[in-house]
């Protein structure tokens, strides 16, 4: 592709979420600063899908077909981590609360998801040869979603933080989180998911998370 960039053009047009307080080691803590750098790895990756989105008319038509791959797996990777939060997470959770709260986050999976849908769509046209590229479409096929998508994963964090989960007992949080991490480690792909979620990740803000084997981190 290009030459590379600077940081900072990827700072925009959505900011990263504060690391949420705590410590990642314990139990109650661990969520809500588990899901902040999550939520962070997309909106850095969004941000630099909407500045490259002005770069493709010069593209190569090999990097075009590339870059409509990546944005593919940002779509798909999003779709892939609410799907998992409503199956082993916000249920358990649920249950166990004093005060049930994750049917909000349920909702907000319900608005982003037509714009999900489209997206993978456009991506799997465009990538075939079905449609040509178009950016006013492109952008503006992500303004009609990607608004409510930044609120959401500001107010999921909340929703997941210590003081909002402590009423679950916490032998609990830690048997869901561990089949969470389970999961995860049985259906990502070395191929796909973890270059992309370990080039998106900021290991400056919690250099420990995930917890991957050293030869990965190295």
């Amino acid at each position: 592709m290009s030459s590379p960039v600077s940081d900072d053009a990827f700072a925009a047009p959505f900011h990263l979420l504060p690391k949420a307080e705590g410590d990642w080691r314990k139990t109650y803590e661990n969520p809500a600063i588990d899901i902040s750098l999550v939520h962070n790895a997309f909106i850095r990756s969004l941000n630099t899908i909407v500045y490259w989105s002005r770069k493709v008319d010069s593209m190569s038509d090999k990097d075009k077909r590339d870059w409509f791959c990546y944005v593919e797996l940002w779509a798909e990777a999003l779709e892939h981590h609410h799907k998992l939060e409503e199956s082993l997470i916000f249920p358990q959770l649920e249950e166990k609360l004093e005060k049930p709260q994750m049917a909000s986050n349920v909702d907000a999976h319900r608005h982003i998801l037509p714009g999900i849908e489209g997206l993978l769509s456009l991506t799997k046209q465009l990538i075939n040869g079905e449609k040509q590229w178009n950016q006013r479409d492109f952008l503006a096929l992500l303004d009609t979603w990607l608004p409510t998508l930044n609120e959401h994963f500001k107010e999921e964090v909340v929703t997941l933080s210590a003081d909002n989960i402590r009423s679950v007992p916490e032998r609990d949080v830690k048997e869901i989180f561990d089949k969470v991490t389970k999961h995860i480690q049985q259906t990502y792909s070395f191929d796909r998911d973890v270059p992309f979620v370990g080039t998106c990740l900021d290991r400056q803000a919690e250099p420990d998370f995930p917890p991957w084997p050293f030869f990965i981190v190295w």
